[in-house]
Formats: structure tokens, C-alpha cells, sequence
């Protein structure tokens, strides 16, 4: 597994993306019960994902939504650690669905304090 520096600079390295009107990428942090999001760019990522791990979190998948033009897009891919795993297909259409909402939904409110 590569230290959280690392996991956070890819998670921000995925949110570059050229040409587009926006874009929010999240590490997603799955616990027994849940799933937790770290967003890029946010000043305090590091310590909360050092947090999520410290309480039992598992950093396993990436997810960004994007827009370029008039298309929106949503990709989320699980970690290179995970890649392999019998279980990330299933857990991954689990994780899609919540990850999609929380950045939407970060999405609404960044418009509106806009």
C-alpha cells in the first residue's frame, strides 16, 4: 500500500484535467458500513485521510466527475492495490452510485456560494 502523501498527490493529479469547465475528484475511503470521500485539493486531505485510515478506513478507489463543452463525465477506478481483487467489480458499482452524490452534491453547493 503507498503512504497517504502518495495516495493524495495522485487524487490530485486526477483532477487535472485539460480543458475542463470543472472538475471534483474524490479518494474514496471504504469502511465496514460506508464509504467516506477525501476531495482533492482541500487544504486538510492529508490529515483526513491520515483520520479515516486511523479509524479503519481502506483508501480503494478514485472517482472524478468533469465537464468539458456540454458533456459531463463520471470515471471511478479503484486503486492499483486492488485492481485484482475478486471483490472490487461488485464493490465498485456499490461505490459509484455514493461517490456520484457526494460530488454532485459538492457540486450545488460550490454554485451556490459562487
Amino acid at each position: 500500500m503507498r503512504t497517504s502523501v502518495q495516495l493524495i498527490a495522485e487524487l490530485n493529479a486526477v483532477a487535472d484535467v485539460p480543458g475542463a469547465e470543472f472538475c471534483i475528484a474524490v479518494l474514496v475511503v471504504a469502511f465496514e458500513t460506508e464509504n467516506k470521500f477525501v476531495f482533492a485539493r482541500d487544504k486538510v486531505a492529508l490529515e483526513e485521510l491520515n483520520e479515516m485510515i486511523s479509524l479503519g478506513g481502506k483508501p480503494v478507489a478514485l472517482a472524478q466527475i468533469y465537464q468539458i463543452g456540454q458533456t459531463i463525465t463520471f470515471n471511478i477506478r479503484p486503486l492499483d492495490e486492488y485492481q485484482n481483487e475478486r471483490w472490487i467489480d461488485a464493490w465498485m458499482k456499490a461505490a459509484a452510485q455514493s461517490a456520484k452524490s457526494a460530488m454532485l452534491e459538492s457540486l450545488r453547493q460550490r454554485k451556490q456560494t459562487s
